[in-house]
């Protein structure tokens, strides 16, 4: 298993109420023979000049161990901020969020690269992309992992407006029942034996150890699933 966690410095956000709108989801199944896959024209929301793209993506793959190595978002090079993957006899399933800064433009590409040809195995992703505008930073307030169902992504929620946003994927074709957060942008099941979901939530007020929960329905063996707090 391996986790990633990057933390990132503080930008130009921070001039008026912090806004987070999900401006598009995409899935793909096929098998593309490359490294990478492209979602092409994704929709990026109002240009703004604090514009941050969010680009939440959960995976899986059965017959190697992948990871996604980068990601560009409207031809920028994006961050990655967390990563979550783990792989059992050859079956991965991974969960990460990247960020650029994108402050012009409606729409643009989003191409994720992993660290291995994809021609040879059954894969499947989903994504889901968000308008951020006005954030503080995008270092996290807090960030959380794990690789057990139920995905256990409890985290300290800070005073003042935030966005929490989670993924989380497993072999569990029946769906993935989640507690503390009240939007699913990405219900996606690639196949019969896997369950890929991005949701986030917004708040307004301080809490201390916010149970949030991805609970795999008929799971089977792989999960895993990431979590964070923007101001």
């Amino acid at each position: 298993m391996l986790i990633h966690n990057n933390l990132i410095g503080f930008g130009a956000g921070g001039g008026g109420p912090l806004e987070i709108t999900n401006t598009d989801t995409e899935t793909a199944t096929s098998v593309s023979g490359t490294t990478t896959h492209t979602f092409s024209s994704a929709s990026f929301g109002d240009a703004n000049s604090t514009r941050r793209i969010v680009v939440a993506v959960a995976d899986c793959f059965s017959g190697i161990v992948q990871s996604i190595t980068g990601m560009t978002i409207g031809g920028i090079t994006a961050t990655e901020i967390i990563a979550q993957l783990n792989a059992i006899s050859l079956n991965t399933v991974e969960t990460v969020i990247y960020y650029a800064d994108v402050p012009t433009g409606t729409t643009g590409d989003i191409v994720i690269t992993w660290s291995h040809n994809m021609s040879t195995s059954m894969y499947g992703f989903g994504i889901s992309v968000y308008r951020l505008i006005n954030a503080k930073s995008m270092t996290p307030t807090d960030t959380a992992s794990d690789t057990t169902d139920p995905i256990t992504l409890d985290l300290d929620i800070p005073s003042g407006k935030s966005v929490v946003i989670a993924a989380a994927g497993c072999s569990a074709g029946t769906g993935i029942t989640w507690t503390g957060l009240s939007n699913e942008d990405v219900v996606y099941n690639p196949s019969g034996s896997w369950r890929l979901e991005v949701a986030r939530d917004s708040f307004t007020t301080e809490e201390t150890g916010r149970t949030i929960e991805a609970d795999c329905i008929t799971y089977y063996s792989n999960a895993c699933g990431v979590s964070m707090v923007l101001q």
